[in-house]
């Protein structure tokens, strides 16, 4: 099993431990709660790990399914917005996802795979159309839409990337949730696109092995 403690703030498997959450009730940190706090020490370390702050591209992934990659990328990027940062959350996991679950939100019409679909010249134009805001200030959400048959196909096309570039003018944090890196290639594929990939264990499901496997992954 993967051994981590609160007050540990050192390495595990080689790599920075940016942050610890604690087990949550729900699905959202409650204001002024030990949860909030440990969101807020997550994004201060995590954006002082990147060159003057300036991260604007995230993948948030973990090493296997149940791990709470989409709960900590759903209230960190809470957080980002909290702090007047103009943040969109993609839903990247063209194969079960659940954003649009934790907004309350439909997953219906346009989204992420019918955009990187889309002719080259209309990317731009369907922005406005895909982009959704959520019932948090300054944090809009693109679903997934309906999932189409190559996930790992749509996400490592030349519009992925295009799709990373037209989203970077317009926000000032993107932020992407992948499916777990076990079981499908759709995180490594993604993590070449953007700037720093944030891994999200859970030490009482995950497993040393599952997480090296992950990060040798990652990495290689």
């Amino acid at each position: 099993t993967i051994s981590l403690n609160a007050s540990h703030e050192g390495q595990t498997l080689g790599l920075p431990v940016l942050g610890m959450v604690p087990e949550m009730a729900g699905n959202r940190y409650r204001a002024n709660s030990r949860e909030e706090e440990a969101f807020l020490q997550l994004r201060t370390r995590l954006l002082m790990s990147c060159p003057e702050g300036q991260l604007k591209t995230l993948l948030v992934t973990s090493p296997q399914p149940r791990d709470g990659k989409t709960v900590v990328a759903a209230n960190l990027c809470a957080t980002m917005a909290a702090s007047g940062a103009r943040v969109v959350l993609v839903d990247a996991d063209l194969r079960n996802p659940a954003l649009h679950e934790w907004f309350d939100l439909p997953n219906r019409g346009n989204g992420l795979a019918q955009w990187l679909q889309a002719d080259e010249d209309s990317l731009e134009d369907l922005l406005p159309r895909l982009v959704r805001a959520t019932d948090i200030p300054g944090l809009s959400l693109i679903t997934t839409g309906p999932l189409p048959p190559d996930p790992s196909f749509l996400l490592s096309s030349l519009r992925m990337a295009a799709v990373l570039d037209i989203l970077s003018e317009h926000f000032d944090r993107v932020v992407l949730d992948s499916p777990p890196v076990v079981v499908a290639p759709d995180a490594i594929v993604l993590a070449r696109l953007v700037e720093s990939t944030l891994l999200v264990l859970n030490p009482d499901h995950g497993s040393r092995r599952m997480a090296s496997q992950a990060i040798n992954s990652l990495t290689s």
